[in-house]
């Protein structure tokens, strides 16, 4: 299953461009690659590709209302033969179960959550997690603009969720006319490559 022939219409359309963003920029990482460091705090390449990967798995079932593929604090996701392949399963998958549920989603760690709030939050960890592997790749990613808008507003219900101050770093206060990076930058992630 393939997000590129997904739906884009309706509500999750800023998630797909992000999910159709991600997978082209991971279809280039080779295993060579899976070591390199990345802007995410302590998550190198294959790590930052197997997080998005479990979490969407993890997602998935809870909307499917099957078990979770987690321990009870992180997915249990184990990667599989291809990164590649199991990210385009997963995030089509995603969307499909996104696109199947109602406006209000039960998630068994959650809560209730409108379905609006939980894929603006995706479309934010998308775009965030997918900068973190172009800037490991030394690639550059550019987003329409309602993507980063999407993605701006799921930051900010993620920063303010119990888990927020745990999961981001304090936003970094840097002028910038890109709208890509000051989301980046709102996440806590700093200048990439470090010093």
């Amino acid at each position: 299953m393939s997000v590129s022939v997904l739906r884009e219409g309706g509500r999750v359309h800023a998630l797909v461009d992000a999910l159709g963003t991600l997978r082209h920029v991971v279809d280039g990482v080779q295993d060579s690659d899976l070591g390199r460091p990345t802007p995410c705090d302590g998550l190198d390449l294959g790590a930052v590709i197997s997080h998005v990967i479990g979490w969407q798995q993890v997602f998935t079932a809870a909307l499917d209302g099957r078990p979770l593929p987690w321990d009870g604090s992180s997915p249990t996701y184990v990667a599989g033969e291809s990164r590649r392949d199991d990210l385009d399963d997963s995030s089509a998958r995603l969307v499909a179960a996104i696109e199947r549920s109602g406006d209000n989603i039960d998630l068994p760690f959650r809560g209730s959550t409108r379905r609006e709030v939980l894929t603006t939050e995706l479309t934010a960890e998308t775009v965030l997690h997918t900068w973190d592997v172009a800037q490991a790749l030394g690639r550059t990613i550019a987003y329409h603009s309602r993507v980063v808008m999407t993605a701006g507003r799921g930051l900010t219900l993620l920063r303010a969720e119990s888990f927020g101050p745990e999961a981001f770093a304090p936003a970094l206060n840097e002028r910038t006319s890109d709208p890509l990076l000051r989301l980046v930058r709102r996440s806590g992630r700093g200048p990439w490559p470090q010093d």
